[in-house]
């Protein structure tokens, strides 16, 4: 999987799109705890022209949020980073689309959803961002 229309193929055949708006995939993940979590996938193109991706999944609106705590609790994370969509601040996780295989998106996917969810349960008193 190489290209951005490949990854989205796959995004579609495998998981519920909530929103499409042509480089960015948005999609709603839900918890067997009743929780749930917004994930976005979003392809951009480098200043020297490598595609990426970015999986972003938001965590709370900046007023609402503790960043410099968020910042810590993501100090020990093996992927991903504290980030921001909006008025929102979100866990990311970016990669290059050359050469992509399906477990260097799909565990990405996951660990950025359930990490977002945790910091959110953690950091806003255990609502949900969106």
């Amino acid at each position: 999987m190489a290209t951005w229309p490949d990854l989205k193929q796959y995004i579609e055949s495998k998981y519920k799109i909530s929103d499409d708006s042509g480089n960015v995939v948005t999609m709603l993940f839900n918890f067997n705890d009743g929780r749930s979590q917004f994930v976005t996938v979003s392809y951009w193109t480098s200043n020297k022209g490598a595609e990426w991706v970015n999986v972003d999944s938001p965590v709370g609106k900046f007023t609402e949020v503790d960043i410099a705590k968020a910042v810590r609790m993501t100090e020990g994370m093996v992927c991903g980073a504290i980030s921001a969509i909006g008025d929102f601040l979100t866990f990311r996780d970016s990669f290059p689309l050359m050469n992509l295989d399906i477990n260097e998106f799909e565990e990405p996917l996951h660990l950025v959803t359930g990490t977002a969810d945790e910091l959110e349960r953690a950091l806003t008193a255990g609502g949900d961002a969106l």
